[in-house]
């Protein structure tokens, strides 16, 4: 095709965008052309008879119209027309269909950028096929043609072998005419692609009487290069196919240009940094994937055609950045701006494009996110500012000094340390702070560190100082010797710290481990400490005197010592132990030990888990001899089993004495009342004296058996209370009415005084009634003839207090707690005169207690007594444990001793 040439071409394409991108490839390629579009089949047939194309580029697929059709139209149109397939969909089987149907190429969209050498070459053919129709006219003049073809035109017969060679064949393919003439086509391609040629190229031209392909193709040097092979099928006068005649050129340049064009494309869209192309207007015209990600959008459409001002936060920024672009390549860091409205951080480097002459065409930019970048340098001046901070106020002495022991930095912790200001301190040399000694053994660690260079660690020492007046500071010191690059030590940095405290601290615990060791040699008990981090155990002196054993005798371990216990406690303890150290609880046992001698004495081992400060794990106990102990408790034991022996015997008594005694006392009372009454018979006053004596003293040894077994009852938990409501008051006056005819005996005067707000209690009414039938019969036997006893019964919160006073022989004070006791008078000679076994009193605390009440007695002696007690309105259950009290259980806190004053008749 001439270059001054218009060439008029068909397309058939119906999206804008790649009919778009075909025209440009085409124009960059230096082809001039005029354009025609169709879309539909009226549009083809209208620019086929009207446009008269030259050449036709067709999609495959159409949605009213398709490749296939097109082609068909065309060649009936013109059979010379070139007929280019331009498609993204197409695949071989699709392919061979079209090359069969009569198209000149087919090129994939994605390999648009051959779409200009497809058209040349078509062209090309088209004219090749002009020149042979030609040529057929005149041979001789076809034939110069064909040798001076820039092409490689090569003829074979039907078997491979070829017949002609030209000029281009020769500068193509490296044989002379005399190399190939007679010989097999095969030495022209690589053995690896028969079967590939066989099936692509020799089958369909066989077929169709043309094709073209791209393959590899072989130099006489043994050189490969991408070739473009186009063959026909030479038939003889009659259509008989007698051979072949190809052409070819060398595309290989084309087809790497394309792709490393490929490549970097792939590069650029799957790089990490953003990359954009910007117009000369200031619009975006390409973005990366990872430059539209980075500006929040989900693909490359959202922004191209954008202004680059909309990715920006400010205005103005975008105004400067095109202005720089227009002058000179640049870099710079500003806000951008996200499609939802953050911002972040970024670095543009922006250059420009432009084209062979010089002009400026396009803008690119590289965009990367430095939102990180920006938090480091944040993160690392806030860590800068907080370390500054830090060495300043640290308690500990941070310095650097040169080599030569020049200080050359102090922070403020000097002051507080030697007493020296850090300005006093740097220029000051090593030598003038400490004296000799300590100064060789600094120099000494020194020396160390520059031995281990450069990869030495700190060194940790400790030394004396000077401080300002003069006076020796114990301080430990972190040092370490900094080297440079090339391992030359350029400084010494270090911290310092005061540890006055510490050796005070560390001389004070050696003086307290002194005592505690021998405190430990002197006690009377074993003591031991395991290691647990180190699994060694101490043992104290004592521990091997109490088992007969000298100091060291044995191992100091724990297999050890329990070899020394019984097997019947090892089996048991040694686990315990170990589970109670691992726990870190406390333990404590009573185990029996072999001693030296064989004998086998018990021991209380005892012991504790503890985390020391120090980080360290220690179990630590005592070992105490109670042999005698287990002896003493061994006789307690035997003295108890003895005591409940006696206790067995006592009930088997009481139960006797309930039968064997009851029954002859109820014949007695009954039948001496009987008497008195004259049941049998008058009697005379001498007699009835002696019936009553007789009756009086049943009624008494009665009432001792039935306190005594009341008693025994309670103490065997044998009692158990019937509550019920009743008017208190109601009882009283009842209790007041049985024990009359004996006050009028001893002609004392009894009374009673009640609080309006007593209503009723709930409680045992027998028991009630046995506490005040006990306590008023207990002032009548003590008050003397013509004395007064006064009942008094108030209200008090929750409870109801009663008190019994009488003008009676009262009570001193040593015996005011005595007479609750079983079987107790404060006088012996009052038992002889007054009668009782002393039981009353025992029964009504032990009733009050049931109740959880109380009792309190106030007395003076010769002036009369008070007893007063408490019992709850509610009853409240509770188990027996309550009625403990650790002065004595039913017994009333006492209030401040009152003279009781003789109640008034």
């Amino acid at each position: 095709m001439a270059d001054s040439q218009v060439l008029r071409i068909l397309f058939v394409e119906d999206v804008p965008e790649d009919l778009e991108l075909a025209k440009r490839k085409i124009k960059s390629s230096g082809i001039d052309f005029e354009p025609f579009l169709a879309e539909t089949e009226d549009d083809f047939l209208k620019g086929l008879y009207e446009f008269k194309p030259e050449i036709i580029v067709s999609d495959y697929m159409l949605p009213e119209f398709d490749g296939m059709r097109a082609l068909e139209l065309a060649l009936t149109y013109n059979s010379n027309i070139p007929f280019i397939i331009l498609t993204g969909s197409m695949n071989e089987e699709i392919a061979v269909e079209a090359m069969k149907a009569g198209a000149t190429d087919y090129i994939l969209k994605e390999r648009i950028s051959r779409l200009p050498f497809a058209i040349k070459e078509a062209l090309d053919v088209k004219e090749a096929l002009a020149e042979k129709k030609k040529a057929i006219d005149d041979l001789e003049s076809m034939s110069e043609i064909v040798q001076q073809s820039p092409f490689s035109v090569i003829s074979t017969n039907l078997e491979g072998t070829i017949t002609s060679w030209n000029k281009g064949a020769e500068r193509i393919f490296g044989y002379t005419n005399k190399e190939t003439l007679g010989n097999n086509v095969s030495l022209l391609y690589h053995a690896d692609d028969t079967d590939v040629l066989q099936n692509d190229v020799i089958e369909p031209l066989l077929a169709k009487g043309y094709n073209q392909i791209q393959t590899r193709l072989l130099r006489k040097g043994g050189e490969l290069f991408i070739g473009s092979l186009s063959l026909w099928l030479v038939k003889d006068g009659v259509g008989n196919p007698v051979g072949m005649v190809g052409y070819t050129y060398d595309i290989t340049k084309e087809v790497e240009a394309e792709n490393e064009l490929r490549i970097k494309d792939q590069a650029i869209e799957s790089g990490i940094d953003g990359i954009v192309l910007v117009d000369l207007n200031g619009n975006l015209t390409y973005a990366n994937r990872a430059a539209y990600k980075m500006l929040g959008y989900t693909n490359k459409d959202e922004v191209i055609g954008k202004s680059v001002k909309k990715f920006v936060v400010s205005e103005e920024d975008g105004e400067w950045i095109l202005n720089e672009l227009k002058e000179h390549a640049f870099k710079s860091e500003f806000n951008a701006l996200r499609k939802d409205g953050s911002e972040f951080p970024v670095r543009l480097s922006a250059s420009r494009i432009r084209d062979s002459v010089g002009n400026i065409i396009s803008y690119m930019g590289s965009l990367v996110d430095i939102t990180e970048k920006k938090e480091a340098e944040e993160a690392l001046e806030t860590s800068e500012k907080m370390y500054r901070l830090l060495a300043e106020n640290t308690l500990d002495c941070i310095w650097s000094m040169s080599m030569d022991l020049v200080f050359t930095y102090s922070n403020y912790a000097i002051h507080d340390i030697l007493g020296y200001l850090p300005e006093e301190w740097v220029g000051s040399n090593l030598r003038n702070h400490c004296d000799e000694e300590n100064f060789m053994k600094m120099m000494e660690y020194v020396h160390i560190g520059m031995q281990n260079a450069p990869s030495s660690e700190g060194i940790l020492f400790q030394v004396e100082m000077l401080n300002k007046e003069g006076n020796s500071v114990p301080i430990e010191i972190m040092g370490k010797i900094i080297f440079d690059e090339n391992g030359t030590p350029v400084s010494i940095q270090g911290t310092s710290r005061d540890i006055t405290k510490r050796v005070e601290a560390e001389k004070a615990l050696k003086e307290s481990e002194e005592r505690l060791e021998l405190a430990l040699m002197v006690s009377e008990h074993g003591f031991w400490v395991w290691d647990l981090d180190q699994d060694e155990f101490y043992f104290n002196p004592k521990s091997y005197i109490m088992l007969g054993y000298e100091d060291d005798e044995f191992p100091m371990s724990i297999d050890a010592w329990g070899k020394l216990m019984h097997p019947d406690d090892r089996k048991l303890v040694i686990p315990e132990i170990i589970e109670s150290v691992d726990n870190g609880k406390p333990f404590s046992f009573e185990i029996r030990m072999a001693t030296k001698s064989g004998d086998w004495i018990w021991v209380l081992a005892k012991g504790n888990t503890f985390n020391l400060k120090s980080g360290k794990h220690w179990a630590i106990g005592t070992l105490v001899d109670i042999t005698e102990s287990k002896k003493t408790e061994e006789q307690m034991l035997l003295a108890r089993i003895a005591a409940e022996e006696a206790n067995r015997c006592k009930n088997e008594l009481l139960a006797n004495m309930n039968h064997e005694l009851r029954t002859p006392l109820n014949s007695i009372i009954g039948f001496s009342e009987v008497l008195i009454d004259g049941g049998l018979g008058q009697v005379n006053d001498e007699q009835e004296k002696y019936l009553r004596l007789m009756n009086n003293e049943g009624h008494r040894l009665l009432s001792l058996i039935n306190h005594v077994l009341d008693l025994s009852k309670i103490e065997s938990d044998g009692i158990t209370l019937n509550f019920s409501k009743f008017d208190p008051v109601l009882v009283a006056e009842s209790v007041m009415e049985s024990t009359e005819m004996l006050a009028k005996k001893k002609n004392i005067r009894t009374s009673m005084s009640t609080d309006r707000n007593i209503g009723t209690i709930t409680a045992d009414v027998d028991k009630f009634r046995e506490i005040l039938y006990n306590l008023i019969e207990n002032a009548l036997k003590f008050t003397p003839e013509e004395g007064n006893i006064i009942v008094v019964m108030n209200m008090r919160d929750e409870e109801i207090e009663v008190s019994v006073q009488d003008t009676g022989i009262g009570i001193a004070e040593k015996d005011r707690e005595r007479i609750f006791d079983a079987f107790v008078q404060v006088d012996g000679s009052n038992t002889r005169r007054y009668g009782g076994a002393g039981l009353g009193l025992v029964l009504v605390r032990e009733y009050l207690k049931m109740h959880n009440g109380c009792i309190r007695v106030e007395s003076e002696l010769d002036k009369g007594s008070k007893f007063i007690f408490k019992i709850p309105v509610y009853p409240i259950r509770k188990e027996k444990s309550v009625y403990k009290n650790p002065v004595r259980r039913g017994i009333c806190r006492s209030k401040p001793q009152r003279h009781s004053q003789a109640p008034k008749p």
